[in-house]
């Protein structure tokens, strides 16, 4: 097994993902549904799992509040993954995906989740500080998923600066004004998605062109090695400091979409995190994507499709 510097993911907003399914979806009526399947979500999670799943190590630093926080780590516990939980006050959300049999669409129910206080907050950054250790030099942080309410605006100003003064590379996946500010605040790599980088500059964007010239300027707004753009069916574009790159996604059959973006996310921080070359690591996190794409509901890759799919990516 490849040797790696450790990783480390945060999700400051955790969810039980719970997927079931229905003859149909109509108003009004009680609609009898599968046997629910729950699993660990919430970015930082996910790519603890999907690291997990493809040979690697990823300590998970992750909030917890109510029963449903307890039903959360029975089943991080249960993956086997190593974590630290920092207990909050608020509960815990749970989401819902439901597909109606009769059209084959996906119905996903996403819910705000807890509000966290300061001092919770800086207690999650003395966990990520412990679960770095002593000698973090090399190592990759994951800040990843969505933010719940109270995370402090400057939460990334407090974080990144600290993380790379001691070498710890900062990988961001978040959407919205965090992505402007994890920019901002230096940090290492970024994965917005297509929306999510129109929504940063203000306009669509349709050409490759377009997109690498937003994600140039993300790039430049703060200390960024890579900004990994994702394209869903169409791949990944990269802009770098003096070039870029596209990896074109292989054609596979799409059972649900969900969870794809943090297996991105987890395949190009393992191949970073063994010393692969970014344009690898963006091989390897395409391959990642797409093999998640394969399984129903909230399930995640499977390591063979993972293998067999980064093979044939040129």
């Amino acid at each position: 097994m490849p040797a790696q510097t450790p990783i480390v993911t945060v999700t400051l907003n955790p969810a039980v993902d719970m997927s079931t399914s229905t003859g149909s979806l109509v108003p009004q009526r009680k609609l009898r549904c599968e046997h629910p399947v729950r699993e660990p979500g919430g970015g930082g999670l996910n790519v603890a799992r999907v690291v997990g799943i493809l040979g690697g190590e990823a300590r998970a630093v992750c909030t917890k509040g109510g029963v449903v926080g307890d039903l959360l780590e029975q089943l991080i516990r249960a993956c086997n993954i190593p974590h630290e939980f920092v207990r909050i006050d608020g509960e815990t959300r749970e989401n819902v995906s439901i597909e109606d049999r009769a059209s084959g669409a996906l119905y996903r129910f996403v819910m705000p989740g807890p509000e966290i206080s300061d001092a919770e907050f800086e207690s999650v950054a003395g966990a990520v500080r412990a679960a770095l250790g002593d000698e973090p030099a090399g190592a990759v942080l994951v800040i990843s998923g969505s933010m719940c309410q109270g995370v402090p605006d400057d939460m990334f100003d407090r974080v990144i600066p600290a993380a790379r003064e001691r070498g710890v590379r900062v990988f961001a996946d978040v959407s919205g004004p965090w992505l402007g500010r994890a920019a901002r605040a230096g940090a290492s790599f970024l994965k917005p998605n297509q929306h999510e980088l129109e929504e940063y500059v203000g306009r669509p964007l349709e050409t490759d062109r377009e997109l690498l010239e937003a994600a140039e300027l993300l790039r430049q707004s703060g200390d960024c090695e890579a900004v990994f753009v994702s394209l869903g069916a169409s791949g990944l574009l990269c802009a770098l400091r003096a070039r870029s790159f596209r990896v074109n996604a292989p054609a596979v059959h799409v059972e649900s979409t969900i969870g794809a973006g943090d297996s991105t996310v987890a395949g190009i921080v393992l191949a970073l995190a063994r010393g692969s070359t970014v344009e690898d690591a963006a091989r390897m996190g395409v391959a990642a994507g797409s093999a998640t794409c394969m399984t129903p509901g909230t399930q995640l890759c499977r390591r063979e499709d993972v293998e067999r799919l980064a093979a044939q990516i040129g």
